[in-house]
């Protein structure tokens, strides 16, 4: 993992922009929504490693309470349909807004709404009683075997099974409430200087989508990367189960990350 920063008073100072809303999506969680090259900037920035470096104190530990996700690999909601991961950029970040409305328009008028849409659906959540999927969590969370966090993950899994089996009620939330929340809290649509969004979909709706992509992208208005999944991973951030829970969506087999290499290839 490479990490690093970049104050903001260093983007604007080579002219890079940043512009910040906030949006809430249907039932979900606010989110920032951020227009303008500053982001991108930044993170070249960072790669190169010429941004400003601060030694890491190697004593603290860091902490990842809430990091958790032990749900199977989610098909999309109908047997017909895929998944699909686009990254979008507008070629002129002037006018990233009025080419981010129109792509967003274009998705919901050949998609549907982003709750239609969705990867995630009720029928198709299951928790996974899976040994590596704890072991991963746990490496990450402390760095080696924790035989009580092991066995303690176990018997939490075991337990939501039957909870999200049953709707059983635990404090002021019922299993299915709670899955519904999961679906809300998806992130599956990000805008930070270009548009991160995962979809699922019939394959006639990705080739009628693609066609109006690769029209933008021959008139110069934007570049896109694309990957085609059988189905959806997640990585979820529990803060409580009331309503404080975070759930980061991707495509199997590379999602994002294959998007990003078209999107790269492209821009190169």
């Amino acid at each position: 993992m490479h990490i690093g920063s970049l104050s903001m008073a260093a983007v604007l100072a080579v002219g890079a922009t940043v512009k910040i809303s906030k949006v809430q999506l249907s039932l979900g969680f606010p989110k920032a929504v951020i227009i303008g090259n500053g982001l991108k900037f930044a993170e070249q920035q960072i790669k190169k490693g010429t941004q400003d470096r601060q030694e890491i104190n190697s004593s603290y530990t860091l902490n990842m309470t809430g990091l958790e996700c032990r749900w199977d690999k989610v098909k999309p909601p109908s047997e017909e349909n895929e998944i699909v991961c686009y990254l979008i950029e507008a070629m002129d970040q002037e006018k990233q807004a009025e080419v981010y409305q129109n792509v967003l328009r274009k998705i919901d008028e050949i998609y549907g709404s982003i709750e239609n849409r969705s990867p995630l659906s009720l029928s198709r959540l299951k928790l996974l009683l899976n040994l590596q999927k704890v072991q991963k969590e746990m490496l990450v969370k402390y760095g080696g075997w924790k035989v009580r966090y092991l066995i303690s993950s176990f018997i939490k899994t075991f337990l939501g099974i039957f909870y999200f089996n049953n709707n059983l009620k635990i404090g002021t939330i019922r299993g299915k409430e709670y899955l519904l929340q999961l679906i809300a809290n998806a992130d599956t649509l990000t805008i930070d200087g270009r548009i991160n969004t995962i979809i699922s979909g019939k394959q006639n709706k990705r080739k009628q989508f693609l066609e109006y992509l690769a029209d933008q992208e021959t008139e110069g208005v934007l570049v896109y990367g694309h990957h085609i999944s059988k189905e959806s991973i997640m990585t979820c951030y529990i803060e409580n189960m009331n309503s404080d829970h975070i759930h980061f969506v991707d495509g199997s087999d590379g999602g994002y990350t294959e998007a990003a290499k078209e999107l790269k290839m492209k821009v190169k």
